[in-house]
């Protein structure tokens, strides 16, 4: 019924969102036309059962259930229907260069993390349709024996019951003994350095089979340098994936150096693009972004795309598993502002 339902919306909308008289009335109903270029950000295109604690973790009081992993065969008939439609696809790098005059009917493909099933999932989908998108790697993600700090939290949640690992952090940490989940949740995530986080997840949360996971999820350097051959942009999602808005300059300045001079090491190519992890950001950083050679720095804000000078910031769309055909294409075609985060 709802497959049903989504071809009745977009053979029924689409007339409206491309014939330009429509957009009057669309207007007068509250539609906004679109303006710039809509950036899609997903996160993994992989089987929702494989690694699920990399997307997501059972609902509970701190976690609620949303899942940022999208199947293989929805995100092919998603491309399918932008392609129908008669959308160019074009990586963030080409809209920093691009003049706006050329980007009408244009939209951006973009993916945060990117473990070792992409090469698996999204990659032949990209190359199958022949089109380009933008892939936000974290460096320190790349050839690791362990799991990244932010994996092993969501690791322990998901394998334990909440209480039981909310209570080991507030075992762990004096601070957190009146804290309620919640703001041990957002505490320990924000404030902690990383080597506190290291540290304290090691000691409560030891995974016995680690080193064999961790090459199971994460990408080897020539696992990058062939998928930096394909149809991609590389770009950066930081050195290791920590909310920089908390960071000092210095700090903030290294996780955008250098996981660039990584990235293009191994690589080989230019690295121009950059995204806030956690979108967590200092609200003026660009002349860090500019020192450190970026010409775009992208956001969840789900707004478009601006081209405004170097060292941009851009917002991006977050596209969920549940998103259907006809909610993509009220997303590009349209002012779209998600009702809910």
């Amino acid at each position: 019924m709802n497959r049903t339902l989504n071809r009745l919306y977009l053979r029924a909308t689409t007339p409206l969102f491309f014939n330009p008289v429509s957009f009057f009335f669309l207007n007068a109903m509250g539609v906004t036309a679109s303006r710039g270029v809509p950036l899609l950000v997903y996160h993994r295109v992989a089987p929702l059962g494989e690694f699920q604690f990399l997307g997501t973790f059972r609902s509970g009081r701190v976690s609620r259930y949303r899942l940022c992993c999208v199947e293989p065969r929805r995100f092919a008939q998603q491309i399918e229907m932008l392609l129908h439609r008669g959308y160019e696809f074009k990586t963030v790098a080409e809209l920093s260069d691009a003049p706006s005059s050329s980007l009408t009917r244009t939209v951006a493909l973009t993916f945060d993390d990117i473990f070792y099933d992409s090469q698996k999932y999204l990659i032949p989908i990209l190359k199958k349709y022949r089109i380009k998108a933008t892939l936000f790697f974290v460096s320190d993600m790349i050839e690791r024996e362990t799991l990244l700090w932010q994996h092993r939290l969501y690791h322990g949640i998901s394998t334990l019951s909440e209480e039981i690992f909310f209570k080991a952090l507030r075992d762990a940490i004096k601070e957190f003994g009146g804290m309620n989940d919640l703001d041990v949740y957002n505490t320990f995530r924000r404030k902690l350095s990383l080597a506190e986080k290291n540290d304290i997840l090691a000691r409560i949360h030891p995974i016995a089979n680690e080193r064999e996971l961790a090459k199971e999820i994460y990408l080897s350097k020539r696992d990058l340098k062939v998928m930096s051959d394909g149809p991609i942009e590389v770009a950066s999602h930081s050195v290791s994936h920590q909310y920089m808005g908390e960071l000092d300059d210095e700090a903030y300045l290294l996780e955008l150096t250098q996981s660039k001079a990584d990235l293009e090491e191994i690589s080989e190519k230019p690295v121009h693009s950059f995204s806030y992890p956690f979108n967590s950001y200092k609200d003026e950083d660009g002349s860090l972004l500019v020192q450190a050679g970026y010409k775009v720095a992208c956001t969840v804000n789900e707004s478009r795309f601006e081209l405004v000078g170097s060292g941009r910031r851009s917002g991006r769309i977050n596209i969920r598993e549940e998103d259907s055909q006809a909610t993509i294409l009220r997303m590009v075609s349209t002012q779209w502002k998600r009702d809910t985060l």
